[in-house]
């Protein structure tokens, strides 16, 4: 199938959209647009109203299918998940609870904690994003709680207390933990690291020096901790937003991470992320 033509952006979403919808040629842009994301998605949430969210539909399925995210769904324990986590450091107890999620207790006289481990190489100058749902159960210490990138350069490093949430050595943001699950995503791309909260931009820090690679999560302290992990989720081909972040920002990320997906040079300019993707994927 050809790929987009045309002299500026309008012209090559009408003739790009047409042909994936079979439509003619001069057919209203719009209709092409949406009779193609509905066939490209299917399913019930191809029963989505807006264009603009069947557009943001579009566009993850296009970055999951050409870079998955890394997902453990803590169903299972982490050294029987696919693909698998190694564990380090001394046992403490560790269940899937009926729930569904990743139930640690550490000693606190005898355990020195236990982490998870993938050990990959990934690049600082693409970056990377790790997300994790948990609840705080009890973590009075510094690093009963914890989870961090590893990308050769640079540390991307969140500790979480009863009381506090920390970015590899910032201010720390007092928050109640234990209150609920919340959800955490750490971004690290070239010196600075950022920390979103609940889809809420809370902290930016200048990363710290680290030669190793991976990712990581759990408990590295001698005290008592009890955590419950929902979920671990991890992509190694850029720093991206929180889909609550502003809507424009949101769809201007999904954009620039999907031109990279197809292993075209994306920009910060989402109408040149736009004109790239429809002149060279066919």
């Amino acid at each position: 199938m050809a790929v987009g033509t045309g002299n500026n952006l309008q012209e090559l979403e009408r003739s790009w959209f047409a042909q994936k919808a079979g439509l003619a040629d001069r057919a209203p842009v719009n209709d092409a647009k949406r009779a193609y994301f509905i066939s490209q998605i299917g399913g019930a949430s191809a029963d989505i109203k807006s264009q603009n969210d069947l557009e943001k539909q579009w566009l993850k399925k296009i970055i999951d299918t050409n870079n998955p995210t890394v997902k453990y769904e803590a169903n299972e324990l982490p050294t029987a998940a696919t693909p698998a986590w190694t564990k380090e450091g001394a046992f403490t107890t560790e269940e899937i609870n009926p729930a569904g999620i990743l139930h640690i207790i550490s000693d606190e006289v005898s355990d020195y904690g236990l982490y998870y481990r993938h050990g990959l190489s990934f690049s600082n100058s693409v970056g990377a994003t790790l997300e994790v749902r948990l609840k705080i159960v009890e973590a009075d210490e510094e690093y009963d709680c914890f989870f961090q990138l590893l990308d050769g350069t640079k540390k991307h490093e969140v500790v979480i207390t009863n009381t506090s949430v920390t970015l590899e050595g910032s201010e720390p943001y007092n928050m109640d933990t234990t209150d609920d699950f919340h959800t955490y995503r750490v971004t690290g791309q070239g010196s600075p690291s950022k920390l979103y909260i609940d889809g809420v931009l809370r902290i930016t820090q200048t990363s710290g020096n680290m030669a190793t690679n991976g990712v990581e999560f759990g408990n590295v302290t001698p005290t008592g901790s009890e955590l419950l992990w929902d979920y671990i989720y991890y992509r190694t081909d850029g720093a991206f937003l929180p889909e609550t972040q502003v809507d424009t920002n949101y769809l201007s990320s999904l954009w620039r991470e999907a031109v990279a997906s197809e292993g075209l040079k994306p920009s910060n300019n989402i109408s040149e992320n736009k004109q790239t993707f429809y002149r060279n994927v066919a």
